[in-house]
């Protein structure tokens, strides 16, 4: 460790009360101390220094300019990698964040770590960076179709039926690890800065977080679990997502009327969820489900109904933008809607543009919306080998194999 717990116990025996903000890599600790300083400093949240991160004489000579900006300093992982921990919490505050100061030639900072760090501090990635389709004309919007069987529904998703819920007026901010949070209904966001909470027989209704997440998981965060819980986000914000980014388990969860269901980035279960009635306006781009590249992904047994407004690019998008998507399994769900239903993570032009270890397994591709699931197909950007995997998905009203693109 950087101090080890012999000097923590030395200061407190002369007195002093004692605090550790740590991570577990320089990263981590950065974003941790940035987190923690806010809470006590006057930063404004609209600046941020990054620096390089696998040495340390640029992060140590530019703390003074540091504290001129106001904003905290970050850390690549590298002078050619941003790395995860950083990437996620400057898209966590893409909201509120107006410069990004960046200490050190490009010896120190490639101008492509540069790029990315302002990708990830964006609230939505700019047109050029989607591959949605060019729009066709749409049809008028359309109720959802009649719940399939065997797939999850009004019914089988989000409160119980007869469960009485408690208001809570403002948004909801949990602290303390371990905790639950049972039968409320919360008119506004809920933030979770825990580890390991538990939110059952909920709903989330209102505008979203200032980092446009309705149920926001805070960097570093783990071990969330949201079973039986509703979120609406009432057609707010068509940027915005229903739940994100990392460390969450969403199970029986009922989302919609967001721009985005949920969002991933690292170590998300999804399932037995219905995600439906996407939120397209002002030239969005809208999924069911997104990642934006990360790893550690089950998707697991959900209806993902998507729609065929001009911005929307499918139920499920996996892209390699800001890392590598690798490490997921998709099985047993069932899709519709879209440009194609489906990104599988091997999209040409990204910055990361093949998949690892992705896995879709035993999918159906419905035709509630189009004869082909998406305006222009059922699965674009599927690439075979490196670990990657298709098979057993199939046409829903069919059953006809669905085949690799």
């Amino acid at each position: 460790g950087a101090v080890g717990e012999g000097v923590v116990q030395a200061l407190r025996d002369r007195g002093l009360a004692v605090e550790r903000v740590s991570g577990a890599t320089r990263q981590d600790t950065a974003v941790a101390i940035a987190d923690w300083a806010r809470g006590f400093l006057p930063w404004s949240g609209r600046d941020v220094v990054l620096v390089r991160g696998d040495d340390f004489p640029d992060a140590l000579a530019g703390g003074p300019y540091a504290a001129s900006t106001g904003g905290p300093i970050v850390l690549t992982r590298s002078p050619q990698v941003l790395g995860g921990a950083t990437g996620a919490w400057l898209e966590d505050r893409c909201a509120t964040l107006a410069t990004l100061h960046v200490l050190g030639g490009e010896a120190a900072v490639a101008e492509d770590v540069v790029d990315a760090a302002v990708a990830r501090a964006q609230c939505s990635p700019a047109p050029s960076e989607s591959p949605s389709p060019s729009p066709s004309p749409s049809p008028s919007p359309s109720p959802s179709p009649t719940p399939p069987s065997g797939f999850p529904d009004g019914d089988t998703t989000g409160v119980p039926a007869g469960v009485v819920l408690t208001v809570h007026e403002g948004n909801l901010t949990i602290t303390t690890d371990g905790a639950v949070v049972e039968e409320l209904e919360i008119r506004g966001c809920l933030r979770i800065r825990a580890d390991d909470v538990t939110v059952r027989r909920t709903r989330v209704q209102g505008a979203p977080c200032d980092n446009r997440h309705q149920v926001d998981l805070g960097v570093g965060v783990t071990g969330a679990v949201l079973e039986d819980v509703e979120i609406d986000g009432l057609d707010v914000d068509s940027f915005g997502a229903g739940i994100g980014n990392s460390g969450y388990t969403c199970r029986r969860c009922d989302i919609h009327h967001v721009g985005v269901g949920a969002n991933m980035v690292r170590d998300v279960v999804v399932e037995d969820s219905w995600i439906h009635d996407i939120h397209y306006a002002d030239g969005s781009h809208n999924e069911a489900i997104l990642s934006n590249g990360g790893s550690g992904f089950l998707v697991r047994g959900n209806r993902l109904d998507s729609n065929l407004e001009d911005g929307t690019s499918s139920a499920l998008s996996f892209y390699g933008d800001f890392e590598q998507v690798r490490d997921a399994l998709v099985e047993r769900n069932l899709f519709n809607g879209g440009g194609f239903c489906v990104y599988a993570g091997s999209v040409d032009g990204k910055p990361y543009p093949v998949a690892a270890n992705t896995r879709f397994v035993d999918n159906h591709f419905g035709r509630d919306l189009t004869d082909q699931c998406g305006w222009y197909g059922p699965v674009t950007a599927y690439r075979a080998g490196n670990g990657n995997a298709w098979s057993g998905n199939v046409w829903h009203d069919t059953g006809a194999v669905v085949p690799a693109p």
